[in-house]
């Protein structure tokens, strides 16, 4: 819980997410879990991939797909109430290679929310100088 022992809206943004394997669905998939075992509310927001269910509701969190037309939607959207994060009191964005964390990082910013990206793993070359300017852009990382 927060300091004011109500329960976090918390938003885990990632581009891929399972049926896809990986070490960031499964660290994703842990932390959503256990973050929902201590009472928060947690949605793991990912791409939509065709034949995929918009929205999907596990033990401990649920799991919202985006569509392509839902991600520029998200892009454009101006007005903080129509907003896919504003309901959200945490963006924890996952992998710096993913267009959709970048995105839900540059609007968790622009409307004032508390956000972090892990990004889970090592970036050489022209990552690292992505990885330096987010790490200026952002509330907090995590590598």
């Amino acid at each position: 819980m927060n300091q004011s022992n109500r329960p976090l809206k918390i938003a885990m943004i990632t581009g891929n997410y399972y049926p896809k394997i990986g070490g960031v669905e499964y660290c994703v998939r842990e932390l959503s879990g256990e973050l929902g075992k201590l009472g928060h509310q947690v949605t793991i927001i990912t791409h939509k991939a065709k034949n995929e269910l918009n929205h999907t509701q596990e033990a401990f969190f649920t799991i919202q797909r985006v569509s392509f037309f839902s991600l520029v939607r998200l892009i454009l959207s101006r007005v903080k109430k129509d907003n896919l994060l504003s309901g959200f009191d945490v963006i924890h964005a996952h992998s710096l290679c993913s267009p959709l964390s970048i995105i839900g990082l540059l609007i968790a910013k622009r409307i004032k929310k508390t956000h972090l990206l892990t990004s889970h793993s090592l970036y050489r070359g022209v990552d690292k100088y992505l990885m330096k300017w987010l790490a200026k852009t952002v509330s907090h990382v995590i590598c």
